[in-house]
């Protein structure tokens, strides 16, 4: 129904609802005709919702209630499953009729298509709806009966349960939005914690572990979010433990300790914010170290950034221009990366170096068979520039390695047509470009992935 038929038939049906005295049952006898008509169930989910609404609005026998709440699950239950249409009002009406293995079964049954926004948004609408009229007991008493059995009782409830666990920590988010709805959402997340620490203890599956580290850490955030700090440092902690316990999650510990540090901050805790900017910042630049330095440098570049804001707004200036100067170096350092790996294929090191250097040297090669020292030796002079003018654009271990390399081959090249200066040079150079890939301490250090990345000067 539509625009101003719309409002003309819900009206009609309206005012023969009033004039009958509320006797709203007779208006319910054509549903199961109409919900073999596809095309009509968006009206006939309308025509439900309304003639309920309209009998909210009469004293009608709590027996009568209970029949229509009955007549309207049964309908709903026999809607085919694959029209997403009236997946919120099935899941309101197993809550009324307290049918919670039959709504179990039916939510377990859709094992392809369940994140498909068709399906799982409108049953976690029903259920938040249910939440904010129960503050979620049907939900969390529908969790503990059916994992407090030793044995689930059919597949499709197990996958239900998970499904669930889905909806509260992926889901539920998107409609608790405000202040007062978070403070409903809290404890039922709490209640399922404790309820997902259970499965995770039976059955060890990365599912019920990967419910456990993020309910933890959705609920410190809520309670940040909600300014109740004391609350929000406990269950951040309560996270890092269970990191501790079960290993990482899909949140970052340095994240956590981040946030814990952000929280200490608004409290006017400043030394036990920085021990947690500085323990999130450690473990970045260790992850870095380690090889990783693709994958956490934005991360390094927040705690950079943070930690100059931090030093600076305490009137600590030499510590944020510490931060200043990383920053700096990692911003750089990002720049370098994109740029060696852009898709213009004469950007890579064979390209640009490699094989110019090549030409020179087989230049110099053919001068010097033919006797023209004074050709040959131009010609590694441009050699020279050109690994001085590379050696400035490249951090990549593998390529200050391969830039030793044909240093070293330059040294032996002018050694033989007599420039002793120059070959002491490049010879020079190539110790210094493998000592200092050799020891960290030479300068700041980078990684990237699977290969170091140093960043020194040579001079």
């Amino acid at each position: 129904m539509r625009g101003e038929e719309h409002k003309r038939r819900l009206e009609a049906l309206k005012a023969k609802i009033v004039n009958s005295g509320g006797k709203v049952w007779e208006y319910t006898a054509d549903w199961d005709a109409e919900k073999n008509c596809v095309t009509g169930l968006e009206e006939l989910k309308e025509k439900i919702i309304f003639v309920l609404t309209c009998a909210g609005d009469f004293a009608i026998p709590a027996r009568l209630k209970e029949k229509i709440n009955y007549r309207t699950y049964a309908l709903l239950a026999s809607l085919a499953d694959k029209d997403p249409v009236h997946k919120d009002e099935y899941a309101w009406f197993a809550w009324k009729c307290d049918k919670k293995a039959d709504f179990l079964e039916r939510i377990g049954k859709r094992t392809k298509e369940w994140w498909l926004l068709g399906y799982s948004y409108p049953v976690a609408r029903g259920l938040y709806d249910i939440c904010l009229q129960d503050q979620g007991r049907w939900l969390v008493e529908m969790l503990k009966e059916y994992t407090g059995q030793e044995a689930f009782l059919s597949l499709e409830t197990r996958v239900a349960v998970e499904r669930l666990f889905g909806i509260l920590s992926k889901l539920f988010p998107l409609f608790f939005k405000t202040a007062g709805e978070r403070k409903i959402l809290i404890p039922i997340w709490e209640e399922a914690l404790l309820v997902a620490a259970e499965l995770a203890q039976r059955y060890h599956t990365e599912n019920s572990i990967d419910n456990l580290k993020i309910l933890a850490y959705k609920i410190g955030n809520a309670y940040e979010q909600c300014q109740m700090f004391e609350q929000a440092l406990e269950y951040y902690l309560k996270t890092l433990e269970i990191y501790d316990a079960w290993g990482p999650g899909a949140v970052k510990a340095e994240k956590i300790l981040e946030q814990i540090g952000d929280v200490y901050r608004l409290c006017g805790r400043y030394d036990r914010a920085w021990e947690y900017y500085r323990k999130a910042i450690e473990g970045n630049e260790s992850q870095a170290k380690a090889g990783i330095l693709f994958a956490v440098s934005a991360d390094l570049v927040a705690n950079y950034e943070k930690a100059v804001a931090f030093w600076k707004a305490l009137g600590k200036h030499e510590e944020a221009a510490t931060y200043q100067r990383k920053l700096n170096g990692i911003k750089e350092l990002q720049e370098r990366i994109a740029a060696e790996r852009g898709d213009n294929l004469f950007s890579t090191f064979a390209f640009a170096v490699k094989i110019p250097f090549q030409d020179f040297m087989d230049d110099a090669a053919g001068h010097k068979h033919s006797g023209k020292i004074a050709e040959a030796l131009q010609c590694c002079q441009g050699a020279f520039a050109l690994l001085e003018s590379e050696r400035k654009k490249w951090n990549k271990a593998e390529n200050w390695l391969a830039l030793a390399e044909l240093y070293r081959q330059l040294a032996a090249e002018s050694e033989s047509l007599g420039n002793r200066l120059l070959s002491q040079e490049c010879a020079r150079r190539s110790r210094k470009i493998e000592a200092c890939v050799a020891q960290e301490e030479a300068g700041e250090w980078y990684y990237d992935l699977d290969a170091r990345w140093q960043k020194f000067e040579l001079d």
